[in-house]
């Protein structure tokens, strides 16, 4: 362990020597609105990921650690699918939009003024853009939830924010006055809250109805966003089991009303978070029928892994900003530092987050650590089993994990339960904390000479991606 401390260390204080280079302004990005985003120097064009999606059409859960861009892919999905309407919902566009190509919003300016590669494809515009209704949910949660009754009032909350998005469909004339009635209450910030449990799980199924007949029977695609944030903020902080289970059956009780058996209203979604959907035989499963959620892991071998952080090729193209003026060895220091998460395919890909930091501040420091901490980190390496496969992998070794494909409660239990006191916890539950930091961007894939390393008995090769990790991991075994 002293060579390894001793290496890693050299690495940190040559990274203290490298002078900061000259921040830039536009890499200031505090925001995930495409259109935002999209109009500065330093954007970075993600947009075939559309027309993949597209093509794939299966509705789909996609994973990858916080800062990896999710937020944004799905705004900007929205930006590209939805009918733009005025506040009286009214369609902004001229055209006939449900044969004629729509040309005339902000949205088309923003994608043809920009010359997206997406825009490039004539058939995609011509038969997607601007012809769907979208109903976007968030649930990231950046509150602590103690208790059931915390979850509750925030998946109100959520429900509430989605009827404020669409609040022309209270005066809506293709619904009834009960309809518009029930809008307006979801959309009253003091009325809103008088709804119950079994209110608040058809709220968004209701709200799917609602832009269904609004707009002339035409079917809503679904986009939610951090459908596990609530679910890990309590399993940080609920230590009652019976309330944790409540809680986890409300969050996937949300999803499941609104996709499941709802083919009449909904066509299709994309949902993204860090882990996978718990399933209680819901139906959201891995099998390929109409109400499935097809699964698509962080850094599996599927079609979205290059969208999800950024390329080799990205990176590159970032560093050679002219306003950095960065010399060679900032640029191999940066990259050996954010870099490196290495897909079943051997498809690299950069932090974003910690990439945008270093641009934005100009200086090679640990972004991750702060960012997205692993609770009781210190503790967790006083467990034997771990201390020593963490400081295998801090000699560049890599160890076989199993990685979880099905999260259930018990697995929520007991990482709960580990990561509140790891030293109480079975050899079991050890075992599976290496898959929980794979989630959370803390491992990557090991390839031996460019192919992946074999599996054994189920289990992949993983390793430390970077120097970045490397060192959150070397200063909590100290």
């Amino acid at each position: 362990m002293t060579f390894v401390k001793h290496a890693l260390w050299i690495v940190i204080i040559y990274i203290d020597f490298i002078p900061q280079v000259k921040p830039a302004a536009e890499f200031d990005f505090e925001t995930t609105d495409f259109s935002k985003i999209a109009n500065t120097p330093a954007f970075v064009d993600k947009t075939l990921f559309i027309k993949v999606f597209i093509e794939h059409n299966k509705t789909s859960l996609i994973t990858a650690p916080p800062g990896f861009g999710k937020s944004t892919i799905l705004n900007m999905l929205k930006t590209f699918l939805e009918i733009e309407v005025y506040n009286t919902g009214a369609p902004k566009t001229n055209a006939y939009y449900l044969k004629e190509q729509v040309r005339d919003t902000r949205n088309y300016k923003l994608f043809d003024d920009n010359m997206f590669k997406i825009s490039e494809d004539a058939n995609m515009m011509k038969n997607h853009f601007g012809k769907t209704p979208v109903l976007s949910v968030s649930l990231k949660c950046e509150k602590t939830v103690n208790s059931f009754d915390d979850a509750l009032e925030f998946f109100k909350y959520v429900v509430h924010d989605c009827y404020k998005q669409y609040r022309y469909l209270g005066r809506s004339e293709k619904l009834g006055i009960d309809q518009r009635q029930y809008i307006e209450t979801w959309c009253d910030h003091k009325t809103y809250r008088m709804f119950g449990k079994h209110r608040v799980l058809s709220g968004l199924r209701d709200l799917s109805e609602f832009l269904y007949r609004h707009f002339n029977d035409k079917t809503v695609f679904v986009l939610i966003d951090d459908h596990d944030s609530v679910i890990k903020s309590a399993m940080l902080n609920v230590t009652d089991d019976g309330q944790l289970d409540d809680i986890v059956k409300l969050s996937v009780g949300l999803i499941n009303s609104l996709l499941k058996n709802n083919r009449r209203h909904v066509h299709g979604g994309l949902i993204t978070g860090v882990s996978d959907i718990p399933l209680f035989g819901s139906g959201l499963t891995d099998k390929d029928d109409c109400d499935t959620i097809m699964k698509y892991r962080f850094l599996g071998d599927h079609p979205f892994v290059d969208f999800f952080g950024l390329t080799k090729h990205e990176v590159d193209g970032l560093l050679v900003y002219p306003e950095l003026k960065l010399g060679e060895s900032v640029v191999d220091t940066a990259k050996a530092m954010y870099s490196g998460f290495t897909s079943k395919k051997g498809v690299e890909v950069a932090n974003l987050y910690s990439i945008l930091n270093f641009l934005k501040y100009g200086e090679i420091k640990n972004y991750w650590q702060t960012f997205n901490p692993v609770p009781n980190l210190d503790e967790a390496l006083k467990v034997p089993l771990i201390k020593k496969s963490i400081e295998k992998m801090l000699t560049d070794d890599s160890i076989n994990i199993e990685i979880s494909t099905n999260l259930t409660l018990n697995d929520i239990i007991g990482m709960r339960n580990f990561l509140n006191n790891p030293q109480s916890q079975a050899v079991s539950v050890a075992i599976k904390y290496f898959s929980f930091l794979f989630e959370e961007g803390y491992l990557a894939y090991a390839l031996d000479q460019g192919h992946l390393q074999n599996q054994v008995n189920g289990k992949n090769a993983v390793r430390m991606p970077n120097d970045e990790i490397k060192e959150i991991f070397t200063q909590a075994l100290k």
